[in-house]
């Protein structure tokens, strides 16, 4: 996705959900590496080559919570989670509140 897609994705989203979550591998010089393993626990080379793209396209830092339309209402973290995973979590402030 383009900042432009993933931002029209996101407002939208927004308008819908009092929470959003997305998990991807993280862009990062670790995932691509670790791909070498994979075909040592059976992967294939079609989900090798997806892999790689997704490593590729992946997310780091802050990138998708500057994405993020309305900041001020949501809780907003992004960032590693465990080895291979880039986390990026929405909760709507009124939402988490509620739960309360």
């Amino acid at each position: 996705f383009q900042p432009d897609q993933l931002r029209q994705l996101f407002r939208h989203a927004a308008e819908k959900t009092d929470c959003f979550i997305a998990c991807e591998p993280p862009r990062s010089r670790q995932a691509l590496l670790s791909c070498r393993l994979m075909p040592l626990i059976g992967i294939g080379e079609v989900a090798l080559n997806d892999a790689y793209i997704s490593i590729r396209a992946g997310f780091r830092d802050n990138e998708l919570s500057q994405l993020w339309p309305d900041t001020g209402n949501w809780t907003i973290r992004e960032g590693k989670a465990g080895l291979f995973n880039h986390l990026f979590t929405c909760v709507r402030k009124e939402a988490a509140r509620a739960d309360e």
